[in-house]
């Protein structure tokens, strides 16, 4: 490793065609689909039932922040390597304040409706 040689130049001498790094990009993409999928799920699942809006809109980020590192790996192949960590920054960035949002109940939000209606007519 020397100072100004491109990542991707350092990648393909290091790793060798086929084997493991043929493994790589099936695993990355399963992973992807996983927590990307699983974030859009729960989000509609909870945008349907018109509940919790926090977490529907927190799945939503985890969702797009598990695209951008998706995305970077892919920019490291078509040679846009100085984008590939920003990139990720974000979809980390995202995907915390995604958790964050799934984390927090407003205060509103905690007593459920039915009690809120339950204590009103009995006082």
């Amino acid at each position: 490793m020397a100072s100004g040689i491109d990542m991707v130049t350092i990648i393909n001498d290091v790793m060798q065609k086929g084997g493991v790094r043929g493994f790589v990009p099936v695993m990355n993409i399963w992973g992807t689909l996983a927590l990307v999928g699983g974030a859009i799920y729960s989000a509609w699942l909870f945008r349907r039932k018109n509940i919790m809006a926090n977490r529907a809109y927190g799945n939503w980020l985890i969702a797009a922040g598990g695209l951008f590192p998706a995305l970077g790996g892919a920019l490291i192949r078509l040679n846009l390597t100085e984008l590939k960590y920003a990139g990720e920054m974000i979809g980390v960035i995202l995907i915390f304040i995604g958790f964050w949002l799934t984390v927090n109940v407003p205060e509103d939000a905690k007593t459920p409706k039915h009690r809120k209606a339950a204590e009103g007519t009995s006082a």
